[in-house]
């Protein structure tokens, strides 16, 4: 890591500072080129401590010596997307509660997902799940309320258990080419 002084010495005039607004203008291979109203266009280098990648039209805060040397050390506005990235494993925590909150959806991906928790609630209005094999294991009672419910196998279904109750206020229809019982 490289260290530059932004002053060399105590006796340089404040006015020789620069810190203010800018906007990106153009993205450089050495940095960014910035254009600050009472500097003009400068070349700064990014010191901020988050990742941050600059996109041209973003605001930023830059800070600068009389020696033209700069460095953009706050985004105000940025157009581009935000990213995180981690070599190794990440957690989040909270005291309290953690919301995420997205415009446009949440999307989480991996290669093995994993939720523990106590009480699991989910409020959607449609909900659509995709998958080779599917195995639900309830200990107790598993209840479904349902406006209708339809099941279709395109193999063989079955419904095993010590009792089978069926009650209806209307008509149970059984219809299959050989019905076969006890």
């Amino acid at each position: 890591m490289t260290v530059t002084a932004l002053f060399r010495d105590a006796d340089r005039a404040e006015s020789e500072v620069g810190l203010g607004p800018a906007r990106v203008v153009e993205i450089g291979p050495t940095g960014l080129f910035v254009e600050m109203p009472e500097r003009g266009r400068l070349l700064a280098r990014l010191a901020v401590a988050f990742p941050y990648e600059p996109r041209v039209g973003d605001d930023v805060l830059v800070i600068s010596r009389a020696d033209g040397a700069s460095w953009v050390i706050g985004v105000e506005r940025s157009t581009g997307p935000a990213s995180l990235s981690v070599s190794g494993d990440l957690e989040l925590r909270a005291g309290g509660k953690l919301t995420l909150t997205a415009e446009r959806g949440v999307a989480v991906l991996g290669p093995d997902i994993e939720m523990r928790t106590q009480k699991l609630r989910v409020f959607a209005e449609s909900v659509l799940e995709h998958t080779q094999s599917m195995a639900i294991r309830v200990r107790e009672l598993y209840t479904l309320f349902t406006g209708q419910t339809q099941s279709v196998a395109e193999g063989t279904q079955l419904i095993q258990g010590k009792r089978a109750k069926v009650v209806t206020e209307e008509t149970v229809s059984i219809n299959g080419r050989e019905i076969h019982l006890g």
